[in-house]
Formats: C-alpha cells, sequence, structure tokens
C-alpha cells in the first residue's frame, strides 16, 4: 500500500514539475491555483472555495473559480481553511 502511496505521490509533483516548465503562463497559473485552493466555511452554511487575496481588519477579500470576486466580513464566517489540496496531498506522503 505504501508503495502505491508513494507512486501516485511521485507521479502528481512529476505532472505538476511537467506543468510547471510549460511556458504556457495561463497552464502554470491553473496548475497552482488548482493547488493552492482555499476553502471558506460562511455562517449560513454555504462554503465557498477559491482563493484568499486578502485578510485583514476583519474583513476577507477573495475569488471563486467561477472568476467572482467576493467579500466577507468577520461575522459572516465561521473558518477559512488554506491550501486544501496541498493539506490532502502531504497526508498521502
Amino acid at each position: 500500500m505504501k508503495r502505491i502511496m508513494f507512486c501516485f505521490s511521485a507521479g502528481i509533483f512529476l505532472i505538476g514539475v511537467f506543468f510547471y516548465l510549460q511556458t504556457d503562463s495561463k497552464l502554470k497559473t491553473y496548475v497552482m491555483r488548482l493547488l493552492n485552493e482555499d476553502t471558506l466555511y460562511l455562517k449560513n452554511g454555504n462554503i465557498l472555495r477559491g482563493w484568499i487575496w486578502d485578510e485583514k481588519d476583519g474583513v476577507v477579500v477573495g475569488e471563486t473559480a467561477q472568476n467572482e470576486i467576493f467579500l466577507f466580513n468577520k461575522n459572516e464566517y465561521l473558518e477559512i481553511e488554506r491550501d486544501k489540496p496541498l493539506h490532502y496531498l502531504r497526508e498521502l506522503i
């Protein structure tokens, strides 16, 4: 089982390196965004997945995968989970 996990992780790593070394910056941006996705849990039960740009003075500003900009005050969300896909990948390794 460990061998399978290692091969899977190594494969993901090599694919990541391959895409990163490509000259197409759109592809590089897409892969990096996919791996660095943040999750915002709102108090109303909704879950937003995207990228947090700024978090200060109790206000969170970011963008969803659908290119929608969001802004929430501290009293509107419960928690922020950073880099969720990378967290799962680190657990596999």
